[in-house]
């Protein structure tokens, strides 16, 4: 019998559609940073489960060359189990290495506090519903700037000109730049051969 066939997947199926009602509860890492097409932790869970009780954990690595949402290297490393993963985009491999790292549970509570009480000041930029309560953000898709930890100066994260297509409509001809050098978006045409960024 293969790997995949020793998985309970009912229960696996349960798991996940307690995690998709409820992601931020049980599923750690997208209370730490979100990504796109990330996988069911409950699925990857289940996966490496089954790999480890065929195999044996002694000598067992996960490897995740494309690690994106972190999804595979969190629950490795939930597990205990050695863990290889990197990405090339510089936002994931920054996002998961924080989401692993240990914190102080007073240091957290701490920044968490600061964090709420700094966004106070922008809770009014937020559209109000027809029973005029506030709407929250539920999540932000980019950072444009990081600190680096090095220097402690500014790090633009566009690595590379274009961030997205504008929609995901199938005929859609412009994208989003971002500029390295200033970190500046910019609508623009797929099309042009030459991105010209708005803000330098």
């Amino acid at each position: 019998m293969s790997i995949l066939g020793k998985v309970g997947w009912a229960e696996v199926d349960r798991n996940v559609q307690v995690q998709q009602t409820n992601r931020e509860k049980h599923s750690p890492v997208i209370s730490g940073f979100r990504w796109w097409a990330r996988r069911p932790h409950a699925v990857v869970g289940a996966l490496l489960e089954a790999a480890v009780a065929e195999l044996g954990e002694e000598g067992f690595m996960v490897a995740d060359p494309f690690s994106g949402g972190g999804t595979i290297a969190f629950e490795a490393a939930r597990r205990g189990l050695a863990v290889y993963a990197q990405d090339l985009y510089p936002w994931p491999t920054f996002a998961l290495a924080s989401v692993l790292r240990p914190a102080d549970p007073e240091e957290f509570a701490e920044a968490s506090r600061e964090l709420l009480v700094s966004l106070e000041a922008h809770r009014d930029l937020y559209k109000r519903g027809e029973d005029n309560e506030r709407w929250e953000a539920t999540h932000v898709l980019r950072v444009r700037i990081a600190l680096c930890p090095g220097c402690g100066g500014d790090v633009h994260l566009f690595p590379e000109p274009l961030v997205s297509v504008a929609s995901r409509g199938t005929r859609e001809t412009d994208g989003l730049f971002g500029c390295a050098a200033c970190g500046t978006a910019t609508r623009a045409s797929l099309s042009a051969e030459h991105f010209a960024c708005a803000g330098c």
